[in-house]
Parts: C-alpha cells; sequence; structure tokens
C-alpha cells in the first residue's frame, strides 16, 4: 500500500515538475518574443527625414545628429568635414570645416558646434536649431592625404 502510495505521488511530482519545465519554458519564448518586439519597434525606431532644412536640438555634449536617412541622401557618408549652415533663433550662422564624428555601426553622423560659435550667438544645450545646408568639404590638408599624395 505504501508502494502504491509513493508510486502515485511520485507520478504527480514528475507531472508538477513537467508542468513547470513547460511554464518556465513559455515563459521564456513569451519574455523572448517581447524583447524582440522591443527591440525591433522601441530601440531600432528610424528617424524620418525629407530633406533639408532639418529641425533638431543640441545634445548636452553640444553636439548635433545628422540622422542617417539625411546622410544618405546628402551623400557624406566618407566625409571627414564638412561646412555646415544653421538657424538659431532666426539667425543664420555658418560653421566651416566641422568634423563629422561618426559611430562604427551606424550611418549617422554627429558634429559638435565650436565654443566661439556657441558664446557668440547663445547656443546653449537643448536649443533647438534648423540645420539648412550640409556640404561636405574634400579639400582638406591632412596628415593622411599629404602621405597617400607623396
Amino acid at each position: 500500500m505504501l508502494a502504491v502510495i509513493l508510486l502515485i505521488l511520485c507520478s504527480f511530482l514528475l507531472e508538477f515538475i513537467t508542468l513547470v519545465n513547460f511554464v518556465s519554458y513559455v515563459n521564456w519564448m513569451v519574455c523572448l518574443i517581447f524583447e524582440t518586439v522591443f527591440w525591433l519597434v522601441v530601440m531600432n525606431r528610424r528617424i524620418q527625414v525629407d530633406g533639408l532644412p532639418y529641425r533638431t536640438r543640441v545634445y548636452v555634449n553640444n553636439q548635433v545628429l545628422i540622422p542617417s536617412e539625411l546622410v544618405r541622401l546628402l551623400g557624406i557618408e566618407k566625409s571627414l568635414f564638412a561646412n555646415v549652415v544653421i538657424r538659431h533663433e532666426g539667425r543664420i550662422i555658418n560653421i566651416n570645416g566641422v568634423k563629422l564624428l561618426r559611430n562604427r555601426r551606424a550611418t549617422s553622423r554627429q558634429f559638435t558646434i565650436p565654443r566661439e560659435v556657441r558664446e557668440t550667438y547663445g547656443i546653449k544645450p537643448l536649443d533647438e536649431i534648423e540645420i539648412v545646408s550640409i556640404e561636405p568639404v574634400e579639400a582638406i590638408s591632412n596628415r593622411r592625404n599629404a602621405i597617400l599624395n607623396s
């Protein structure tokens, strides 16, 4: 009689463990699907850009983001430097020879607004600016170009 009770208890325990494993597997699958959807929808969002002028904000580190769609649209993927014209509070500001910073995994670029320009025109972090034009500068002489040309 005791053996029968132990056998029944073991079978219930085995079914319970199987059920728990199944539930944890389903829970794991639901979490995986949710995480994938989260990354695709929230983290991988694209900034829709039709062209110039483009409105954006100055980051806290005084940099301005040029989204990847705008970079591809303007054809400045390979450019290291650019002449940028921005509008801040109705004033047109020319910034010549800014370095286009890049990320390893993205086509987007960033440039830093020089301190002299920020102080002269009162541009502060989180101010809204409008990028009017971006022209790549190819004739910048740097050490790499000098070595390649010699």
